[in-house]
């Protein structure tokens, strides 16, 4: 049996259930990373919404947003949300037909 889990941080985790686990750390994403994950989240998003995700994109204005704000939270979490607010609120502009 194999178990998987995420922490933010290993400070809370016990030292006898720490040792018994295989431990991945993932960078903190940065500006670099800001593209690739917000095509993820755009293709996510719209197979979530039944569309097919090659007919959808950001602009490269809301690509630069995104870029520019990721310092501020450097958070999967929250440039998810920032994805999907900008795609809901621009939905017509981001066709790519």
């Amino acid at each position: 049996m194999n178990w998987a889990g995420t922490v933010n941080s290993l400070d809370r985790i016990s030292g006898p259930l720490l040792s018994r686990c295989d431990v991945f750390e993932m960078p903190i994403p940065d500006q670099q990373h800001v593209r690739p994950i917000a095509r993820s989240i755009v293709a996510e998003h719209a197979l979530s919404l039944g569309l097919d995700p090659c007919f959808y994109g950001l602009s490269e204005s809301d690509l630069g947003y995104l870029e520019q704000t990721c310092p501020r939270h450097r958070s999967v979490r929250v440039l998810a949300e920032l994805v999907r607010r900008l795609f809901d609120a621009g939905e017509p502009e981001h066709f790519n037909v």
